[in-house]
């Protein structure tokens, strides 16, 4: 683990971002009125895609991208 840091609240749970070498995990934590933990939710951060298309238009240039397993096509119209 390189970092945890608090990161608000989400539905009643108290949200956290763990980040590791190899990625991320969002983790949600939910404490009882006793104190105890009433409650645990893990969901991975999506990686950003790291791969794209150069684009250049009217003078501007920059790199198009989209999300993963996206249908989205990358160029339309």
């Amino acid at each position: 683990m390189q970092k945890i840091e608090f990161s608000g609240t989400e539905n009643g749970s108290d949200a956290y971002r763990a980040t590791f070498q190899n990625g991320g995990v969002n983790w949600f934590i939910r404490m009882s009125p006793a104190g105890k933990i009433a409650g645990l939710f893990f969901k991975p951060v999506q990686a950003p895609e790291t791969a794209g298309e150069d684009v250049a238009v009217a003078g501007l240039s920059g790199t198009l991208l989209s999300p993963r397993g996206s249908s989205i096509p990358r160029w339309c119209c």
